[in-house]
């Protein structure tokens, strides 16, 4: 896990920058929106004796570049946040009650490729794949009880809780909608991510979004 907040988000916000300016300059058309929908978290991945965190909001921003018809690369960033109880955690060798909080800010990379759709001309599915970083903060407030050590407690909650990066790699599944002459377009898609670290949580995302599209 990297840690350096700060620096971290910095150094992909400024190689998402670069990309968009190359994306940008060879596109054929662009394409700006926001989506919003649920995610659910399977947060048994963070420590030993925790279930799903479940369902929660998630919302977001895209900028799409179309390079074909049947082609598009995405930039996208999205955040959510999810409070946890847990009983029973194991954090090494302690055991402890307590709960939480987990918050996540998302950059996403996407290759989208079209299919024909239901209405041609008018919309078609696609299938993509791609590439994200993922900003974690897990916070981790333990009940104390008498038979536990408290600074054990704290030492062994140290390696889950606080900020770190992940990489993580998504499939995407869609339908998009347009008008030829309209400027805007609407999407809904579902996403499967799998984060390298294993001691980390995967998701599974659905969600809306609408575009305003330049040429």
């Amino acid at each position: 896990m990297m840690k350096n907040k700060g620096s971290r988000i910095g150094i992909f916000m400024l190689s998402a920058l670069f990309v968009m300016v190359l994306c940008g300059s060879t596109a054929q058309a662009t394409e700006i929106g926001i989506r919003y929908g649920r995610t659910n978290i399977q947060g048994k991945d963070l420590f030993k004796g925790m279930n799903d965190l479940g369902n929660t909001h998630l919302m977001g921003l895209q900028v799409i570049f179309d390079f074909l018809p049947i082609l598009d690369v995405e930039l996208a960033g999205e955040t959510y946040e999810k409070d946890f109880s847990f009983s029973d955690g194991e954090f090494d060798d302690v055991i402890t009650d307590g709960d939480g909080k987990i918050s996540d800010l998302i950059i996403l990379g996407t290759a989208k490729v079209g299919v024909p759709g239901v209405i041609p001309f008018l919309s078609h599915f696609y299938v993509g794949l791609g590439l994200s970083a993922h900003f974690l903060n897990v916070d981790i407030n333990p009940i104390n009880k008498s038979f536990v050590d408290k600074d054990a407690v704290e030492e062994a909650i140290k390696k889950v809780a606080g900020e770190s990066t992940e990489v993580e790699w998504h499939g995407v599944l869609g339908l998009k909608v347009s008008l030829p002459t309209f400027p805007l377009s609407a999407f809904a898609e579902v996403r499967y991510q799998d984060v390298l670290d294993k001691n980390m949580p995967d998701m599974n995302s659905a969600y809306l979004g609408l575009n305003l599209k330049f040429n």
